[in-house]
């Protein structure tokens, strides 16, 4: 049995970023609920200086909405300023990750 070797290069020791062994889990993965009701509070916050509590508002993961249980001035609010914060939460959490809807 005839063996063909190929020549590789010599491996170097040099040390990788931890940032690039998750590179590929990063496209592939999609945050769960708390960040994303994390980075939407901030927003909201940031864009129409309202405070939002995590317990009135609620994320679906698998299809990508998050629901508001606000009163109606607010509400209104959030949703005149509903591309813009889509826009930064897509920003945020990346294009995978963030949420499409705003109910």
């Amino acid at each position: 049995m005839k063996q063909t070797w190929q020549q590789t290069e010599p491996k170097t020791n040099e040390l990788k970023k931890v940032s690039d062994l998750f590179a590929k889990y990063k496209k592939i993965l999609t945050p769960p609920e708390g960040p994303v009701l994390d980075a939407f509070c901030e927003l909201v916050y940031d864009l129409c200086g309202c405070r939002v509590d995590k317990k009135q508002i609620s994320y679906n993961v698998f299809t990508r909405t998050i629901h508001t249980r606000l009163p109606g001035p607010l509400k209104n609010e959030i949703f005149l300023k509903k591309d813009d914060l889509i826009n930064q939460l897509k920003i945020q959490l990346g294009a995978k990750g963030s949420p499409k809807n705003i109910l």
